[in-house]
C-alpha cells in the first residue's frame, strides 16, 4: 500500500510545493520574517516529509515533532490551506486530502501542546 508521502508525489513534490508557497507569500512577509524565510521553508518541507512518512516509521514521526518546534505557526497554517489545493491537484480525493491535513495538523499541534505543558 502506498504511503501518504508517495500518494502526494514523494519528497520532491513536497519540496517543490513548499517552494511555490514561499514564492507566493514571500512578497507579503515583513523583513523579520524574510530573514528566516529559507530556514522556515526548509523546516516546513522536512516536517511535512516526515509527517507524511508511514506511521510505523517512529523515527520520522519523532523527527517531525522536533522540526515542528521551529516552525512559525502563522506560516504553517497558511501552508496547510495551500496544501489542500495541492493535494486535490495531485488527484487526492477531498476526503483523503482532509485526512492528510488533519494528520499533519494533529502532529504539529500535539508538539506545541507538549511543549506548553513542559513550561
Amino acid at each position: 500500500m502506498e504511503s501518504l508521502l508517495e500518494n502526494v508525489g514523494g519528497p520532491e513534490a513536497i519540496d517543490q510545493t513548499v517552494g511555490k508557497f514561499y514564492q507566493a507569500v514571500g512578497r507579503h512577509l515583513c523583513e523579520e520574517d524574510t530573514t528566516e524565510h529559507s530556514k522556515q521553508q526548509s523546516r516546513q518541507s522536512k516536517f511535512l516529509i516526515h509527517a507524511l512518512s508511514p506511521p510505523s516509521d517512529k523515527l520520522h514521526r519523532e523527527r517531525a515533532g522536533f522540526l515542528a518546534r521551529g516552525l512559525n505557526p502563522f506560516l504553517f497554517d497558511a501552508l496547510l490551506e495551500y496544501l489542500e489545493g495541492f493535494f486535490i491537484e495531485r488527484g487526492v480525493c477531498a476526503d483523503r486530502s482532509s485526512r492528510i491535513i488533519d494528520r499533519i495538523t494533529a502532529l504539529f499541534y500535539a508538539e506545541e501542546q507538549r511543549l506548553a505543558m513542559a513550561s
